[in-house]
């Protein structure tokens, strides 16, 4: 039985001295964990459009050229879509497309739709972040800051409300 145990024992050691050496690395910036008693202004910004007019962007070029339409997941569309706004914003050198509607089919080729992949039609306006600022230095911050915190208070206030009379129906 001592020498089952210390062959059991001897072929530990043995296959542990073959175990692959593996290298760490690992980079990372600050955190900052701030004290319950420190407020941390957030940064907020105006958005100015590029253009007034609604703008289309077609895109002739398959998303997703690897997948058939019939596995395609609503998940996958919306990468399609993303990806197209994304796109969009990038040939107006804007940050953002405002309002962006969407239009999906089956990607065409010389007139021949495949299998594979979707086109995708963007309509919306470009527009980019302009005056980024801290929260409460400019004077009308005071006037929106007021009512989305308000806004809130009412939501939450309704939503409670709603499900107190929730529990009680029950």
């Amino acid at each position: 039985m001592k020498k089952v145990i210390l062959l059991v024992a001897a072929a530990f050691v043995y296959t542990g001295s073959f175990a692959q050496k593996v290298e760490y690395e690992e980079a990372q910036t600050r955190i900052i964990e701030p004290l319950q008693d420190v407020y941390v202004r957030p940064m907020v910004a105006d958005i100015k459009m590029i253009k007034t007019e609604r703008q289309e962007y077609k895109f002739q070029h398959a998303f997703l050229p690897y997948k058939k339409l019939a596995d395609m997941t609503a998940s996958d569309l919306e990468n399609a879509r993303a990806l197209a706004t994304y796109e969009a914003a990038r040939k107006e050198g804007a940050d953002v497309i405002i309002g962006a509607t969407f239009y999906l089919k089956q990607h065409e080729e010389n007139g021949k739709i495949s299998e594979f992949g979707v086109d995708v039609t963007v309509n919306g306006y470009p527009a980019q972040y302009v005056n980024w600022h801290k929260v409460g230095d400019e004077p009308k911050d005071k006037e929106w800051v007021t009512n989305l915190i308000n806004g809130q208070i009412a939501r939450n206030r309704a939503n409670s409300e709603q499900k107190s009379e929730a529990v009680k129906g029950h």
